[in-house]
């Protein structure tokens, strides 16, 4: 029975040892994992930056491709203004022509 014990405690604190060198082992690559974490978090932070000044630098073009297009609407409907003005104008003359009001 104590051959039995004896060899139970052997495997026992074998077992443990391996353990031991495991946790050591695990330890030991913790430490370079630590020590790239800020590392890769000022990569993440800095693709993160990247990817909303474009997003903006698209934001701002498609505002300025509006604003143009809007100009050039404005443009046009202020020569249909200038268009309809004279059609008005024309138009008034000739009804006062032909109420005798003024004479053309």
């Amino acid at each position: 029975m104590n051959t039995t014990i004896d060899r139970f405690t052997k495997q026992l604190s074998d077992s443990l040892e391996e353990v031991e060198d495991l946790a050591k082992s695990l330890k030991s690559t913790q430490s370079p994992t630590k020590k790239t974490q800020p590392k890769i978090q000022s990569k993440l932070d800095e693709a993160e930056a990247l990817r909303q000044a474009k997003k903006l630098e698209h934001l701002a073009d498609n505002a300025e491709d509006y604003a143009t297009q809007a100009v050039v609407v404005a443009k046009a409907m202020l020569e249909e203004a200038k268009a309809a003005t004279s059609v008005a104008i024309n138009t008034r003359l000739d009804a006062e022509v032909a109420a005798g009001n003024v004479e053309r």
